[in-house]
C-alpha cells in the first residue's frame, strides 16, 4: 500500500512538472542582432539548423510557433503542425560550399528582391561584405525555399517558410 501512495506521488509531481513546463511562455523567435559573441551566434544556430561543415560566422533570425527548447520540440510538435520562417547566414571555407549545395538545383533570382539579406545582416555589415555576383539555388517540391551562395566568399543565405 505504501508503495502505491510513492509511485502515485512521484507519477503526480513528474505530471504537475510536464504540464508547468508545457504551459510556460515560450520563446518563439530567436534573433542574433544583439548577439555581440560570433560563438555563441554560431552554437544557437548549429542547434536549430542542418550543419554540413565548420560555420565561421553565423546570423539568423528565427521564428517557429511551438517555440524553441526540448518540450517545445518534442512534446508541443506531437500535437500538431508547427509554423516557421527561418531566415539565417552562415559563412563557411570557400572550399565549404559544396557540402552545403548537395542536393540543391541552380535556379534565377534577383538578389534585388531579397530584402531580408540587408535586414538579416544589419547588425554586422562588415562581415559579410561581397563582391561576387550570387548564385540562387532551392530544392525539389520545396516552393518557399530561397538559397543565395556567395561562392568566392563562403557565404550562404537561405530563406525558408513551412506551414
Amino acid at each position: 500500500m505504501n508503495k502505491r501512495k510513492i509511485i502515485l506521488a512521484v507519477f503526480l509531481i513528474l505530471a504537475g512538472l510536464l504540464i508547468t513546463r508545457i504551459c510556460l511562455p515560450k520563446k518563439m523567435e530567436i534573433n542574433s542582432s544583439e548577439i555581440t559573441n560570433k560563438q555563441e551566434r554560431i552554437e544557437n544556430l548549429s542547434e536549430e539548423i542542418a550543419v554540413f561543415s565548420k560555420i565561421l560566422d553565423a546570423e539568423y533570425d528565427l521564428f517557429k510557433s511551438s517555440g524553441f527548447g526540448f518540450t517545445s520540440d518534442f512534446i508541443l510538435s506531437q500535437l500538431g503542425p508547427t509554423d516557421t520562417e527561418y531566415k539565417f547566414a552562415v559563412k563557411v571555407k570557400p572550399l565549404d560550399i559544396k557540402k552545403w549545395k548537395k542536393g540543391l538545383t541552380e535556379t534565377k533570382g534577383d538578389i534585388k528582391n531579397e530584402h531580408w539579406i540587408q535586414e538579416l545582416t544589419q547588425a554586422r555589415k562588415k562581415n559579410w561584405f561581397t563582391s561576387t555576383t550570387p548564385v540562387f539555388y532551392t530544392r525539389a517540391n520545396e516552393i518557399n525555399l530561397t538559397i543565395v551562395i556567395y561562392e568566392k566568399e563562403g557565404i550562404i543565405f537561405k530563406s525558408i517558410v513551412q506551414q
